[in-house]
């Protein structure tokens, strides 16, 4: 028996994300900013062979190969997004997000955070994407993970 898969994908969207309050990055500007991954293909064989023997074909050995990504493609996977190794606090008055008055909130954290994520913030998306940053990330938008390479796999099994 021989049979045969193929899967095609559209690309994944890359957003650019900045570091936060040391708690996790988030989507600097919007969903999807730096484009998309390749498009995304592997093809895959598998071939099965039986063998019956003993008395009333009884017994049976089965031979197996899988080869997995046939054509040996690399298609790129993923890309760094994380524009800055800066560690943006949110409720500094200079992002403005927060007036001087707001700092010292017990809230200020959460609201700085929710007026970021209905508005954003010119000043951080400048300092963030600014080429003279020393914090800018020196692998941002370059692909850091590849389909993996071919793949061949054989066995056997006994039945009795």
């Amino acid at each position: 028996m021989l049979s045969m898969f193929t899967t095609v994908q559209s690309g994944t969207p890359i957003t650019s994300t900045v570091d936060i309050a040391n708690i996790d990055t988030i989507v600097l500007s919007r969903r999807g900013d730096l484009g998309r991954t390749e498009m995304y293909t592997q093809t895959d064989l598998a071939l099965r062979h039986n063998i019956k023997f003993g008395r009333d074909n009884r017994f049976k050995v089965i031979l197996e190969a899988d080869v997995l990504n046939v054509f040996n493609e690399s298609n790129e996977l993923s890309r760094s997004n994380l524009i800055s190794i800066t560690n943006y606090d949110l409720t500094d008055p200079t992002w403005g997000l927060l007036t001087p008055a707001e700092v010292n909130l017990p809230n200020a954290q959460a609201l700085a955070m929710g007026r970021f994520q209905r508005n954003g913030s010119a000043a951080l998306a400048a300092d963030a994407t600014l080429a003279t940053n020393p914090a800018r990330n020196k692998l941002f938008n370059l692909t850091n993970l590849f389909q993996g390479g071919r793949e061949v796999r054989m066995g056997f099994r006994f039945i009795f």
